[in-house]
């Protein structure tokens, strides 16, 4: 079930091949029941906050754990004694990240915070219960041969915990921006902007949206090649970042249009950045292989949120605009 509306889980490419769209517990979960599979290891996820109550604190050691990441310790590990065998624990804290407030935000969670653990359960019966069991070797010896594979784990558990970060980092830039100009995606570009909607709605503040259309793409595509067009979106896509503020959102939205929404500016502030933005796209050009310079211009639609207005609503009305500066010349902003 998709945490975000309308967010599609499974997407497949023009080769065939399906992608599967989840979220860190799930993904978490999926590797954890590979690894029990073949009896390696076992993850789960728990919280003194839980969205799904099935990673609330299970024993005293968890809850103890929790406890003590709240306070500023960053791990906690034991062997532990199950009647047949033993079990290596290793826990670590999850820290909230930007990504996170997309589900956790409504917790209260701030950037930072500790919003739970991950815990790596090793089975150790094997070699724990030689250590522990054996009648040949010393007691010293039995410490040492301890201490040694202690830390053999340790080393292993952080060392998955840093790749399985990694890898969550890498999926979830995957998820949301788009492979060729590396900003936002049209689905991670919208759920920001409902987002945004929301918080305006619930604060009573100013906002304005744009639709950037790069000026004759057909024609570079047509002349030039399509190696060509993606250079031209690229150069767009870098110059509209660059010239926004941190906390702006901007997104592929089709083939040559970019959506740009500008938190906590009115209509004459957001004119201010469009017209900014056609300057600094006039100021690039495309550079071809034959050496030859292509001058790059965009058209820019602008409207600003108004009282019972939709995300519908809005971007109909920016998209009018744009059209609107399409028909009288090109390389200009219009606004509605």
């Amino acid at each position: 079930m998709s945490l975000i509306p309308g967010l599609k889980q499974a997407i497949t490419d023009h080769d065939g091949t399906v992608y599967h769209l989840h979220n860190h517990a799930i993904i978490t979960e999926e590797i954890s029941a590979l690894g029990q599979q073949e009896r390696l290891f076992k993850i789960r996820l728990l919280s003194d906050r839980p969205l799904n109550p099935a990673n609330a604190a299970r024993d005293q050691y968890e809850t103890r754990a929790l406890a003590a990441f709240n306070a500023g310790e960053r791990e906690r590990f034991r062997f532990e004694h199950l009647g047949t065998g033993y079990l290596f624990r290793y826990l670590a804290p999850l820290f909230v990240t930007g990504e996170c407030l997309v589900c956790h935000g409504m917790q209260g969670y701030k950037v930072g915070d500790v919003r739970g653990a991950i815990e790596v359960m090793i089975p150790a019966e094997n070699v724990a219960g030689e250590i522990f069991q054996s009648r040949v070797y010393t007691l010293l010896t039995a410490g040492a041969i301890l201490a040694l594979l202690l830390t053999g784990v340790i080393v292993v558990s952080r060392k998955y915990l840093r790749d399985l970060a990694e890898s969550e980092k890498a999926l979830i830039l995957l998820a949301t921006t788009d492979p060729l100009t590396g900003i936002l995606n049209r689905r991670e570009g919208m759920h920001r902007f409902q987002r945004e909607m929301t918080r305006n709605e619930r604060e009573g503040r100013e906002m304005s949206l744009m639709i950037l259309d790069l000026d004759r793409f057909k024609a570079i595509n047509d002349n030039h090649g399509h190696s060509a067009g993606d250079q031209a979106l690229k150069i767009v896509a870098a110059t509209i970042a660059q010239g926004l503020r941190e906390y702006d959102i901007v997104c592929r939205y089709g083939g040559e249009e970019f959506l740009i929404v500008l938190p906590g500016n009115d209509l004459n502030g957001g004119k201010e950045t469009g017209l900014r933005l056609l300057e600094m796209i006039r100021e690039n050009k495309l550079l071809l292989d034959d050496g030859q310079r292509i001058k790059l211009t965009a058209s820019i639609g602008i409207t600003s949120l108004k009282k019972d207005d939709t995300t519908d609503s809005i971007i109909n009305r920016a998209d009018d605009a744009m059209y609107k500066a399409k028909s009288t010349g090109r390389n200009r902003l219009c606004s509605l």
